[in-house]
C-alpha cells in the first residue's frame, strides 16, 4: 500500500503467520531510489540480505545498482519472512 507522507513508496502485507502460505513483505523505496533505479537498473541490479540480525530475526534485503562511477547505490529495502524465490521476486515486482 503506498504511503502518503513525504512521498516514499511503501508495500506492506501482514501475512497469516509463520507456517502460513502468504509470507510478511514490508518493500520501502524513496523517490530518489525510484530515479536511481530508473537510471541505472537496466542490466545490472544486486540483492543483498543481512541474516537475521535484527530485533524482528527477519531477513533484511537491500536491491542495489551500480552507477556512473562504479559504486554500489541501494534503491531499495525489504524485510521479508522467508528468504524465498518466490518472496525476493515480489520484492523486485513492487
Amino acid at each position: 500500500m503506498p504511503c502518503l507522507f513525504t512521498g516514499n513508496h511503501w508495500f506492506f502485507r501482514v501475512g497469516d503467520g509463520p507456517e502460513g502460505t502468504l509470507p510478511m513483505l514490508l518493500v520501502h523505496q524513496t523517490p530518489f531510489q525510484q530515479q536511481m533505479m530508473a537510471k541505472y537498473g537496466g542490466t545490472i541490479v544486486g540483492m543483498d540480505a543481512t541474516y537475521k540480525t535484527n530485533i524482528w530475526g527477519l531477513p533484511l534485503i537491500l536491491v542495489v545498482v551500480v552507477d556512473n562511477h562504479g559504486h554500489g547505490f541501494p534503491v531499495a529495502s525489504a524485510f521479508v519472512q522467508r528468504e524465498e524465490q518466490g518472496q525476493l521476486a515480489e520484492v523486485l515486482n513492487q
